[in-house]
């Protein structure tokens, strides 16, 4: 079939020329000798391989498995939030789909009213919808599925950033990655393993799965050694005592903003690379899951989520995006929403403080897709960061915010 609707447009942040350091505190748990549990607290109950799930090495390439099964592909669309980090839309575009933007409030739910314009402006029929669960929030299920039933849309999960009901056995219906078709999850950014995609469904098995090509050996080995030398070595946690000196050395550098770039485009992204869609992942990294001590990953991922919201409490210029955790919410990551990326975004990356945002979207009229693209900060909360790294970026964030005025140049 001949693909007939046009290229999406997209804004781009681009660092040339900012000189950005590598971070000084890792964004990702790394493994250590704190990372295995064993009994109650372990996630001895992993979900395995069957009829119902799949592994993949990331979940980029679980989802397009997802999409593919649901008719994803040039003759059936897929529904995709405005706020989005382009590994969602990659594997659409890979089958060879129309994508069409649904739009979210400022608390990132969809904004239902609008849900039937998305629909009604996209070419092609729409064969799926995906849900984000955003920075391990749940959102609320009920009114997107019966959205979808009223119309034929497949729902699909997105729990990349939930710690992932398989892994503790726990597929109470209502939870999340319970409720869709099919869901997905990420287990590399909760567990300090080298990759890890799942999907599972929630309804009959599918007649066929796509074919994976066996498991790498050397791979295997590699990842093993990798982890076993993260956990001998000692990282240096960056010194409180240094920030009056390093936040005078950048008044210089407050210049090298970067820049927005405009850009249509019908490819993937450069982060999905489709010789690694067949690829089912590491076996070691399935283990390190298993084993994990869950109990403590939940715990202080929470505790320090909380340290983070009462760092900003009365901080000018951000804001939590969720101040108030709920009772069974493990964070991904801190939320954090600036009001002036310039300067503030540049100073926090420039003193190698780890911070993520998506600032390479697929443009719509989403007001808040437009607004959090540049002043959403993704900060870490992950449970293998120790006091004294909590304490030097919650004391950097603070400085930033309170030293440096929205007019500072």
């Amino acid at each position: 079939m001949t693909r007939w609707w046009p290229d999406m447009l997209y804004q781009r942040f681009d660092p040339s020329g900012c000189d950005f350091p590598k971070a000084r505190v890792p964004m990702l748990p790394i493994f250590s000798r704190h990372t295995l549990g064993y009994g109650p607290a372990s996630a001895q109950k992993t979900a395995t391989a069957g009829a119902k799930l799949r592994f993949f090495s990331r979940a980029r390439y679980a989802l397009r498995e997802a999409y593919r099964l649901c008719g994803v592909g040039p003759d059936g669309a897929l529904m995709a939030p405005t706020y989005h980090c382009r590994t969602m839309l990659d594997p659409a575009i890979s089958l060879g789909a129309q994508i069409t933007l649904y739009p979210l409030h400022a608390d990132l739910a969809p904004d239902l009213q609008a849900l039937t314009t998305s629909l009604s402006a996209c070419q092609q029929p729409v064969k799926a919808l995906l849900l984000p669960h955003y920075f391990g929030f749940a959102q609320e299920l009920e009114p997107i599925a019966r959205f979808c039933d009223e119309h034929g849309i497949t729902l699909i999960e997105d729990c990349s950033h939930s710690l992932w009901p398989g892994a503790t056995g726990d597929t109470e219906r209502g939870k999340v990655g319970t409720r869709g078709r099919f869901s997905v999850s990420s287990p590399s950014k909760f567990f300090p393993c080298a990759d890890g995609g799942v999907l599972w469904t929630n309804q009959d098995a599918p007649a066929a799965w796509a074919q994976q090509r066996e498991p790498d050996s050397a791979q295997e080995i590699k990842s093993f050694a990798h982890s076993l030398i993260c956990a001998c070595q000692h990282t240096a946690s960056p010194d409180v005592g240094a920030l009056n000196a390093d936040l005078k050395a950048l008044s210089s550098k407050l210049a090298r903003v970067g820049s927005d770039l405009l850009t249509l485009d019908q490819r993937t992204s450069p982060a999905y690379n489709a010789v690694d869609e067949p690829n089912p992942g590491l076996a070691w990294s399935r283990w390190v899951v298993r084993h994990s001590n869950l109990a403590r990953i939940a715990s202080r991922r929470r505790a320090h989520y909380r340290q983070w919201v009462s760092a900003v409490a009365h901080l000018p210029h951000c804001r939590s995006l969720f101040p108030q955790l709920n009772n069974d919410s493990v964070p991904y990551v801190f939320p954090l929403c600036i009001s002036h990326p310039q300067p503030h975004f540049y100073i926090l990356k420039q003193l190698g403080i780890p911070v993520g945002r998506w600032d390479d979207m697929a443009i719509s009229d989403c007001r808040t897709a437009a607004n959090y693209r540049l002043q959403l900060l993704h900060l870490p909360c992950h449970q293998e960061l120790s006091a004294l790294q909590m304490t030097w970026m919650t004391a950097a964030l603070k400085r930033a915010m309170l030293d440096f005025s929205p007019n500072h140049k």
